[in-house]
């Protein structure tokens, strides 16, 4: 499928506003970026994000769902690490769109 028949293809879209939609809450992507360094267990993601046990583990159920992250459990632990690192390179790009848009001129209301 060419690239411009795939942006149109409604399928395309509705999975790509459901990961927009994952990574709208500022805590999932800061679970991400603490995943760009390796695999984790619950217990230090909950110790490195301060957020509480349950927190973390819903995030991770949301993010898994969507394939973003995978799970490997061993023994009662549960390691998670992410699926592909594009995901990253994503919020890189979404980064530098911000940056551009803040040196923007306001708009006037004339």
């Amino acid at each position: 499928m060419d690239q411009n028949r795939r942006l149109n293809d409604p399928k395309v879209m509705e999975l790509q506003t459901a990961i927009c939609k994952i990574m709208s809450n500022p805590r999932r992507v800061q679970l991400l970026h603490i995943l760009d360094s390796g695999e984790k267990s619950v217990g230090e993601l909950v110790e490195l994000t301060g957020l509480r046990k349950a927190a973390v583990s819903q995030n991770l159920g949301l993010m898994r769902e969507r394939k973003l992250v995978t799970a490997r459990r061993d023994g009662q632990k549960v390691y998670y690490s992410l699926r592909s690192r594009r995901l990253l390179a994503a919020c890189a790009s979404m980064d530098s769109l911000l940056d551009e848009l803040m040196t923007l001129e306001p708009e006037s209301d004339d």
